[in-house]
């Protein structure tokens, strides 16, 4: 007897599965520990949205007129920036706060004892010029959203959210940024000696660095402030054009408006005409019905007498012709009344001669069955037994046909007389063939005596 056998099931599904998750396990142990081995140097550098202490400007209400291109404005660096009315455009998606801000409290960490002098003063003079960018970058805002004001000052009050942000703003809010992480220094790996750390860093490709970073501005200013330019022209464009729109549109509203007035002055004209019109040809119609009207009045009146006339004649012809038919009625009814008491007379003649015969037949018939009656003793004289006979043309009786209709309450006198009836074959018959009808069935009450 052979076993065979069966491996476990899923054993290689479970085994696989074990070596997915312990090789997960090592990859996230490695990735937990050399996770940040050397971090970041924190820093805090004050970021204003707004410059403090500045009075803000009080909008001026234009009356709207033609939106012109507005020229290029100089950036120029100013030492006081004023605060722009309030707005919230969208920097880095940030939004610029309505209320004064509050300067964010610049948390340095403590440095190694053993920093450079002159690495604190790089960070210091950079700080310095993160705040002159970022007074710039308010000052544009605010020439941006004087220039705004100028051409529409309802819409500068009140700027609309989801009007995107241009392609200048997007180049500031990008060069802030880089701003922003050119300040930071990277800080010194705590796990290596003093003795590596660089005291004197590069001035001369400090700097290139400089230079090229500010050449970088100057260039990215110099596109923001063309895109800013062309963005600007385009919207004048557009709003110039939606305002020639407006003016066509009322323009050809005002000629629509004038030609519906005129159409509608055309209109009542006519229906005023048509009403005219109208009422001549009514009066004209009810005066062609008056007369048409009239005329046929006459027609029917005529009509009415000749009518009326041949009525009568007619009437008169009809009742000539009734009182005649009546006459001829009366006649043959008289006739005929005549006749049928006559036709009476006979058929009641005819009917009274042929009962007579009838009668006269049957009591031979009875007669001749008394005679052939063997009478037996003490039957009573006034007994009677009547019996259905069917005869035959030559006065035979049909045997299965005879049947004692009711018997006399003896016998014997009833078997001597169904006797005596088949003996006394043929019975007589009249000789005329007419009346055999009133014989073929024979109803026979015999009695021993007439």
């Amino acid at each position: 007897m052979s076993v065979k056998a069966h491996a476990e099931p899923y054993r290689l599904r479970a085994g696989a599965l074990a070596l997915v998750v312990h090789l997960a396990f090592f990859v996230l142990l490695y990735f937990g520990v050399s996770w940040q081995v050397e971090p970041p140097r924190g820093m805090v550098v004050d970021i204003w949205d707004h410059l403090p202490d500045q009075e803000s400007v009080p909008e001026k209400k234009e009356p709207s007129r033609p939106v012109e291109p507005p020229k290029p404005v100089k950036q120029l660096k100013p030492v006081k920036p004023v605060v722009p009315p309030k707005v919230e455009p969208k920097v880095s998606g940030k939004k610029i706060s309505r209320e004064t801000p509050k300067p964010i409290k610049a948390e340095v960490k403590p440095q190694p004892e053993k920093a450079d002098a002159k690495a604190e003063q790089k960070v210091q003079l950079e700080r310095e010029r993160a705040r002159a960018e970022q007074a710039e970058l308010v000052a544009r805002l605010r020439s941006k959203l004087q220039v705004q004001e100028k051409a529409d000052p309802l819409k500068a009050v009140e700027p609309k959210k989801s009007e995107p942000l241009t392609k200048a703003d997007i180049a500031l809010a990008e060069k802030k940024k880089l701003l922003e992480k050119q300040m930071e220094t990277p800080k010194p790996d705590s796990r290596k000696t003093p003795e590596k750390v660089s005291a004197q860093p590069d001035r001369k490709a400090e700097e290139e660095r400089k230079a090229a970073a500010e050449q970088a501005r100057k260039e990215e200013e110099k596109k923001a402030e063309t895109e800013r330019i062309k963005a600007e022209k385009a919207q004048a464009e557009k709003r110039a054009r939606a305002e020639k729109l407006k003016a066509d549109a009322e323009k050809k509203a005002e000629a629509e408006r004038l030609e519906a007035e005129q159409a509608e002055a055309e209109r009542l004209l006519a229906v005023k005409k048509a009403e005219a019109e109208k009422k001549v040809r009514e009066e004209k119609f009810r005066a062609e019905q008056k007369i048409q009207e009239e005329k046929i009045k006459a027609e029917q009146k005529e009509r009415l007498e000749k009518l009326r006339a041949e009525l009568k004649e007619r009437e008169e012809k009809l009742k000539a012709e009734q009182r005649e038919r009546e006459e001829r009625a009366r006649a043959e009814q008289k006739a005929r009344e005549e006749r049928n008491r006559a036709e009476q007379r006979a058929m009641a003649e005819e009917a009274a001669a042929i009962s007579k015969i009838v009668d006269e037949y049957k009591a031979r018939i009875i007669a001749k069955i008394r005679r052939n009656i063997v009478m037996p003793p003490d039957i009573p004289y006034n007994v009677v037994a009547e019996f259905e006979v069917t005869l035959l043309p030559g006065g035979g009786v049909l045997d299965e046909k005879l049947r004692l209709m009711k018997p006399s309450g003896i016998a014997v006198y009833d078997l001597a007389v169904e006797r005596a009836i088949k003996k006394s074959q043929p019975l007589p018959l009249p000789p005329d063939p007419a009346l055999f009808n009133r014989f073929r069935e024979l109803h026979l009450k015999v009695s021993p005596k007439e």
